[in-house]
């Protein structure tokens, strides 16, 4: 599920409610640098996977389950990057802001 406001605070897990938010607020400053700077507008979603992987009985190796996971979403709903726990996610957002505020430093 792509997340807002709401959703954080209703479809999350409560000890990751208070981080979840913050990194949703950092999400909409990485937003608001890139649109202030980039000519398109290139806007960030932040998704929660809300449900099981299902994987055939078949299958003998281990099978991931992204439960629980995030990820970064593009304006077209392509995922960006891969399934990320809270503490990942937050040291993407990090980097990935600290990276537009030096590239367009004005």
């Amino acid at each position: 599920m792509i997340l807002d406001l709401y959703k954080i605070h209703h479809d999350i897990p409560e000890k990751d409610i208070n981080r979840v938010h913050s990194l949703y607020c950092d999400l909409l400053e990485l937003d608001n640098i890139i649109e202030n700077n980039i000519d398109i507008n290139k806007c960030l979603s932040l998704y929660y996977q809300d449900w099981h992987d299902e994987y055939s009985p078949e299958r003998t190796d281990p099978c991931p389950d992204y439960y629980g996971t995030y990820s970064l979403l593009n304006k077209l709903g392509d995922k960006i990057g891969d399934h990320m726990t809270v503490d990942e996610l937050d040291t993407v957002l990090f980097t990935l802001i600290e990276f537009m505020e030096h590239l367009y430093k004005k």
